[in-house]
C-alpha cells in the first residue's frame, strides 16, 4: 500500500500542497476519504513538521446516525492526540431558509465552518478529502448541465488555504488501503440513495462508463481538468489585461465601459463579465445570462434585462450598470445591554457572561473576552457601505462588503446582515466572523457568549 501513500505524497510536493510547519484543519466526516486523508497526514506529519487538528460538522440530518459519526471522529482523535472540534447545524433549516439544496446548504455550511475554526485557531492550511472519483462526478454533472472552461475545469486541488491532497486517487484506491490496514469508518447511508443527482451518477453512470470505455476515469479526467484549468485562467489573464479598465464599481453597482470592448474577442469578454459578476455579486450568472448581456451590448439601447439571482442590468449611454433589483432596508438600531436577548426575524440574539471552562462552540455561537469590550452597551444594526473589522485570523482590516463577498453571501442576503458593534469597533459580523481585537486567548479570564438562535 505504499504505492497509494506515495502517489498523494508525490501530487501534495508537485503541487506544494504543504510547506513546512503547516498547520493543518482535517475536514473529518467519519467516513472513508477523510479518515483516509486524516491518517496519511498523521503518519507523515513529522515529514512536514505539521501540526494536526481535525473539524466534524454533524448536520443534524441522520438522527443518532450523525451523533455516532461525530462520536468516532472524537474517539478517532483522542486515539491520535489531534486536536478535535465540532460542530452542529441544522441543515435542512438552513436549505428551506436559503431556498438552496440539500447538498449545497450542506457544502456552504461546511465551508463557513472550516473557515471558522481555522481562523478561531490559527491553522493556515485546511485539508478536505475530495478525491479523483468525486472530481469525474463534478466533470461530468457540470457537463450535463452547460459549462465553459472553468466548469469543466473540475474541483481544484487549491484555493486559497484549501487543498485537495487526495485528487489523485480514485475512491477504490482508498477503500482498498482502509481494509489492507483493518481501518473500520462510518458509512453514510444518505450516499446510497440514488434520488441525489451526485449520487446517481456514482453508483449507476460512472461504473458503466469505467466497465465500457475506460476504467482509469479519475486519471484521465483529473489531466483533461488540468488542461481545461490552465486555459481558462489565460482566457482570464488574457481579458483582464485587454480590458482592466472597463469595470469599475461605486454605490449603484458594477460598471462596464461599453466602449472598451471593441476589437476585444467576444470569448475574453463572456469570460470576464462572468467572473467580475459572480465575484461582485456572490451569485454564479449562467450561458443564457451572457447571451442576454451580450445582445444589450449590441443594440438594445436604454432596455433593462433581469438576470439570474435578481441581478438587473441596464444601458445608459456607453456603460452597462448591474445592480441588485431590491430596494434598501431601514437601517434600524438595537441598543441592547450584557445579559439582554433581543428579538429578530425569526430568530434572536443574546449576550451573557459565562466561565471560561463552559465555552462549547456550537452553531451561532461565539465567544469575545469581556475585559476587551467597554462598558456594557452594545449596539446591533446593518452593515453599512465603508464598514470595516479584523476578521478573526487576521491581522489587517476588510470591508465588510469585501468579506461578505468571500463568504459567497448571495446579494439578497448581504442586506440582512447584521453587525455588533461596541464603542466604535464591529465586535461581530453576526453570525458569521468576530472581530479577531475581541478574540480569546490565554490571559483571557472573564468570557462573553454572544450567541444567533
Amino acid at each position: 500500500m505504499k504505492t497509494t501513500e506515495q502517489k498523494v505524497l508525490k501530487f501534495i510536493d508537485k503541487k506544494n500542497l504543504l510547506e513546512k510547519n503547516d498547520k493543518v484543519l482535517v475536514a473529518l466526516s467519519g467516513g472513508p476519504d477523510s479518515v483516509f486523508l486524516l491518517l496519511l497526514l498523521y503518519k507523515y506529519k513529522k515529514k512536514y513538521n505539521l501540526t494536526i487538528g481535525a473539524l466534524h460538522v454533524n448536520h443534524k440530518i441522520r438522527g443518532s446516525d450523525a451523533d455516532g459519526d461525530e462520536k468516532y471522529c472524537k474517539g478517532l482523535c483522542t486515539k491520535l492526540d489531534v486536536d478535535f472540534y465540532s460542530i452542529k447545524k441544522d441543515v435542512k433549516s438552513f436549505s428551506n431558509r436559503n431556498k438552496v439544496s440539500l447538498e449545497e446548504a450542506g457544502r456552504i455550511i461546511r465551508y463557513r465552518a472550516f473557515e471558522k475554526i481555522a481562523a478561531a485557531y490559527s491553522y493556515n492550511i485546511i485539508a478536505t478529502a475530495h478525491h479523483g472519483s468525486d472530481n469525474v462526478e463534478t466533470v461530468l454533472l457540470n457537463l450535463i448541465k452547460g459549462a465553459g472552461l472553468r466548469g469543466l475545469s473540475g474541483i481544484p486541488f487549491k484555493r486559497g488555504k484549501i487543498i485537495r491532497p487526495l485528487l489523485v486517487l480514485s475512491k477504490n484506491e482508498i477503500i482498498v488501503w482502509l481494509n489492507s490496514n483493518q481501518i473500520e469508518t462510518r458509512t453514510d447511508k444518505s450516499n446510497l440513495n440514488i434520488e441525489f443527482e451526485r449520487n446517481y451518477l456514482r453508483n449507476e453512470i460512472i461504473p458503466r462508463l469505467k466497465e465500457k470505455f475506460n476504467p482509469s476515469l479519475e486519471e484521465t479526467f483529473l489531466r483533461t481538468s488540468e488542461i481545461f484549468r490552465l486555459q481558462s485562467e489565460l482566457v482570464i489573464s488574457l481579458s483582464q489585461d485587454l480590458l482592466i479598465n472597463a469595470f469599475s464599481t461605486d454605490s449603484n453597482g458594477l460598471h462596464l465601459d461599453i466602449n472598451k470592448l471593441t476589437d476585444v474577442h467576444p470569448a475574453l469578454v463572456s469570460a470576464l463579465l462572468k467572473q467580475k459578476i459572480d465575484e461582485h455579486f456572490s451569485t454564479e450568472i449562467n450561458y443564457d445570462d451572457i447571451q442576454r448581456i451580450d445582445a444589450l451590448i449590441k443594440k438594445q439601447r436604454g432596455k433593462k434585462i433581469e438576470l439570474t439571482a435578481g441581478i438587473v442590468c441596464f444601458r445608459e449611454k456607453g456603460e452597462l450598470i448591474f445592480s441588485v433589483n431590491k430596494p434598501k432596508t431601514a437601517s434600524e438600531v438595537i441598543r441592547l445591554q450584557i445579559g439582554e436577548t433581543v428579538p429578530l426575524v425569526g430568530k434572536r440574539l443574546s449576550i451573557k457572561s459565562i466561565a471560561k471552562n463552559k465555552i462549547d462552540f456550537t452553531d451561532g455561537t461565539e465567544y469575545i473576552d469581556r475585559e476587551k469590550i467597554s462598558g456594557k452597551s452594545f449596539l446591533l444594526r446593518p452593515w453599512q457601505p465603508g464598514d470595516k473589522f479584523i476578521p478573526l485570523g487576521m491581522r489587517g482590516t476588510k470591508k465588510i462588503s469585501d468579506f461578505l463577498t468571500e463568504q459567497k453571501i448571495s446579494s439578497a442576503k448581504k442586506k440582512e446582515q447584521l453587525v455588533l458593534i461596541n464603542g466604535e469597533q464591529i465586535v461581530w459580523v453576526v453570525g458569521l466572523r468576530i472581530d479577531n481585537r475581541f478574540k480569546l486567548n490565554d490571559e483571557t479570564r472573564k468570557v462573553l457568549k454572544l450567541c444567533l438562535f
